[in-house]
């Protein structure tokens, strides 16, 4: 026989708060890691254009400034965006490798800018612009002895061995558009 109390299948104030509290620790655990994707994340030169457009504005640009290269940020039209990642860069150990206008690959050094109202020495700069292009160019990282070849065009970052081998591989014609 079934109690009076209990008849219309109704649950009993334990019964809720102990769901309550079996949501809040699986929230807790489980969660947590999956809606925090940003912090686990960290910032490399072969993910740097990915992340960036995983921010969602543009234009947005990528900065690693300070006389020692050891501060970052994310500027939005000359704003701050509020975009925290762990780095994984040592700008110190940075040469970019840009085309001049006569078709020669040149080492290439990055505009000061005024950041917080101060002139800042830029180590690194990385651009994505309003139609979703991104900075051309090769880095050097010294450390690793590799060669990141930046494309202009929704293409992922490609490392090589060597500077003739990512220069071989920007010049290619079936991988750049024919007019820039």
């Amino acid at each position: 026989m079934i109690p009076a109390s209990r008849s219309r299948g109704s649950f009993t104030l334990i019964e809720l708060l102990l769901v309550l509290i079996l949501m809040g620790l699986v929230y807790g655990f489980i969660g947590n890691s999956i809606f925090s994707r940003e912090d686990s994340i960290t910032l490399k030169l072969n993910n740097l254009p990915e992340v960036a457009r995983d921010i969602g504005q543009r234009p947005l640009k990528f900065i690693i400034f300070g006389s020692d290269c050891d501060e970052y940020a994310w500027l939005s039209n000359g704003d701050r965006v509020g975009a925290e990642y762990s780095i994984d860069i040592n700008a110190k150990d940075i040469t970019p490798f840009r085309f001049n206008y006569f078709g020669e690959l040149r080492e290439y050094e990055f505009h000061d800018l005024i950041i917080d109202n101060r002139v800042e020495n830029v180590c690194l700069e990385f651009n994505l612009f309003k139609n979703g292009s991104n900075s051309s160019y090769i880095l050097e990282d010294r450390e690793a002895d590799l060669y990141y070849l930046f494309r202009p065009y929704y293409q992922p970052v490609e490392t090589y061995k060597t500077l003739e081998d990512a220069k071989e591989q920007l010049l290619r014609e079936d991988s750049n558009p024919k007019t820039l």
